[in-house]
């Protein structure tokens, strides 16, 4: 009789366990290699949450865009067929306020981007996107700084990016900062960027030094200017209706393999971008230009206005005022006024 008790026992409680392993499907555009930086995101997420978890938290990683277009799975999580995706350059679509992040050169070093993605406007945000949107930002890790590249000419200045076709993300902002400078956009999805460098579907499109490397752009580009002309995230969404069915106590340990995992894709990114990347697309045959001081502020000049006021009719201009005083609240604690 006690053997048998004790196995109707150890029956039941595995099947509570099972019950209660809650099952997260994360899916995302980068291929599964350590310098990704969207990839070693997703690796430490996955292995913070199973590990601080006890096994109660399953996280199934899905990368390299097997799941569909970074706007697609974005679809998938507000509708709830996948609990969640990181993604780049798509979230303005389902909540138009997200795209101040990108304003043209607004951040002027990483660390003012990390403070402002941490700061209490974000959070206020975030807050706001879960309500309009069902969809819930756990962190902002980064995609890098973006840069121009193209085949026509080298970019020296603003002027020289008129009549150029760039690829863009799925997100308007990039359209209007093109516009701005007399240059084009077209929104192609990541996959099938290559082939339309390849092929002139585009002439140019924009990217971080690391993903330039990494997918091997400089095989189908020939000019890279380091304008840094926007700092772009690896934000990770989840669906809201699945987060507010978590327990609290995992909640607690998923937002912290959240916190760890953007802070390895952050400096994951940094590490490629600012110490190996650009040496690599040098050797390949990519000619590199660095923009002096006045020539980046006349791309600052030439684009971000524009972009600022085109924000202000298109939402509440309060999420546009309170980034631009969030920057200004993290350059101050830097020291950098």
């Amino acid at each position: 009789m006690l053997m048998a008790s004790l196995l109707i026992v150890g029956v039941l409680a595995g099947a509570v366990m099972a019950q209660e392993q809650i099952v997260i499907r994360l899916g995302h555009a980068d291929p599964p290699q350590m310098d990704g930086p969207e990839h070693v995101f997703s690796l430490v997420f996955k292995n913070v949450a199973e590990a601080t978890s006890g096994g109660r938290i399953k996280v199934e990683l899905f990368p390299n865009g097997q799941l569909g277009t970074p706007l697609g799975m974005m679809e998938m999580v507000q509708a709830g067929t996948l609990e969640a995706t990181i993604e780049t350059g798509v979230a303005a679509n389902f909540f138009p306020p997200f795209q101040v992040i990108n304003i043209p050169y607004l951040f002027m070093s990483e660390d003012v981007a990390w403070e402002v993605m941490d700061s209490p406007f974000m959070a206020e945000l975030i807050e706001e996107m879960a309500k309009v949107t069902g969809m819930r930002c756990l962190g902002i890790s980064q995609n890098g700084t973006r840069h121009f590249t193209n085949n026509v000419r080298e970019i020296r200045t603003p002027a020289d990016l008129k009549g150029i076709k760039f690829r863009v993300m799925e997100s308007p902002v990039y359209m209007k900062m093109l516009e701005a400078m007399g240059a084009s956009g077209i929104p192609i999805a990541w996959p099938e960027v290559y082939t339309s460098l390849q092929t002139g579907v585009a002439d140019g499109h924009e990217n971080p030094v690391s993903i330039i490397e990494w997918s091997k752009m400089y095989e189908v580009q020939k000019y890279l200017t380091l304008d840094g002309h926007v700092w772009s995230e690896d934000a990770l969404f989840i669906n809201e209706d699945f987060w507010q069915s978590i327990p609290e106590d995992l909640q607690k340990v998923i937002i912290m393999a959240a916190n760890q995992g953007k802070w390895a894709g952050r400096l994951t990114e940094q590490m490629k971008s600012m110490l190996t990347a650009v040496d690599a697309l040098r050797e390949y045959g990519m000619q590199i230009y660095t923009p002096t001081l006045e020539e980046r502020a006349m791309f600052r000049d030439a684009s971000q206005a524009p972009v600022v006021e085109w924000m202000k009719t298109q939402f509440d201009p309060k999420w546009v005022d309170g980034i631009l005083e969030a920057v200004a609240e993290a350059e101050a604690k830097l020291g950098y006024r």
